[in-house]
């Protein structure tokens, strides 16, 4: 069973924001995966918490630090009001920025092409450290991360994998994904900080249809633009309207966006594969799905 936090637990923490009272706490269904999510409202006034006690205890302070990056390049953004961690659970308490999600917009190819917009603000901070820590984004030297990424996952192919034996892929792949990861191996790549989960469901939409960016828990230092872009292709497609559409946000030209899909096909499948192994580690209840969603990525680009 889930454990959840209680309404009056919830309620305790807001309190220096929505003062006194008893406030409807409304829990948000169906957006979130990792975190607790509730909406606050106290005679008109919201606030958003996030709760979890299952996360590593700079999460929210890595998000605090995202969101301030974005906010100085203008990316709209909700305010942070306060993190910290109380009783076991850590929390993030926000401003409330609106009630409608991006997955519900009537609209999908215009928050792919804002999505592109923003991600191209983004991109313009250059990282140094490759990695998803908080230790990573801020880091100022390198610290070889990135082909350190991609030679764990070469030295993985060979005939023990056990990727193998769950029939990820077969031992007549193997040369194939060994050419497509050195390829990317001996290309030149730049980091930049990336949302790294880039989509509609991570926008909200307020009554003025203003648009705002939600939820960095994803965020990494990687290469960039193809690290934002892969979200957008594995919901859509490497040739669809949406695609299309962030492209157009972005700034990236019908020549330039031919020129790096055999880099995202590169990248898509190495992510892939080691979404696999993370899962395999660490989150074995994760497996079968990760299993499933690299067997996609590879008939994505026929290599099944």
């Amino acid at each position: 069973m889930i454990e959840r936090p209680s309404s009056d637990f919830i309620a305790s923490l807001t309190m220096p924001f929505l003062g006194q009272g008893t406030p409807v706490v409304r829990p948000v269904h169906g957006k979130g995966i990792v975190n607790h999510v509730y909406v606050l409202n106290q005679s008109g006034i919201k606030l958003v918490a996030r709760l979890n006690n299952n996360r590593a205890a700079d999460e929210f302070l890595k998000e605090e630090w995202c969101i301030g990056k974005a906010e100085a390049l203008g990316i709209p953004s909700p305010e942070v009001l306060d993190v910290g961690k109380r009783d076991g659970w850590h929390y993030m308490l926000l401003s409330h920025a609106g009630d409608l999600n991006g997955t519900d917009y009537h609209d999908q190819p215009e928050l792919w092409e804002w999505l592109g917009k923003q991600a191209a603000k983004l991109h313009a901070i250059e990282t140094s450290a490759f990695g998803e820590s908080l230790e990573d984004l801020s880091a100022s030297e390198s610290n070889d991360g990135w082909q350190k990424y991609i030679s764990y996952n070469l030295d993985c192919l060979n005939p023990d994998d056990p990727l193998l034996r769950l029939e990820v892929y077969s031992l007549k792949q193997q040369n194939t994904l060994r050419s497509l990861f050195k390829s990317l191996a001996g290309r030149n790549h730049s980091l930049s900080l990336c949302h790294g989960d880039l989509s509609p469901r991570n926008i909200v939409i307020d009554e003025n249809n203003v648009f705002t960016l939600i939820d960095w828990g994803s965020a990494a230092s990687h290469i960039t633009p193809h690290y934002d872009m892969i979200e957008c292709i594995n919901r859509h497609g490497v040739d669809s309207v949406e695609i299309t559409a962030f492209c157009k946000g972005y700034g990236l030209t019908e020549a330039c966006y031919d020129h790096i899909k055999t880099e995202l096909k590169e990248l898509m499948v190495l992510r892939a594969i080691d979404l696999v192994r993370y899962a395999m580690d660490r989150v074995p209840h994760e497996l079968p799905e990760k299993i499933k969603d690299c067997r996609k990525t590879f008939s994505q680009f026929g290599l099944s």
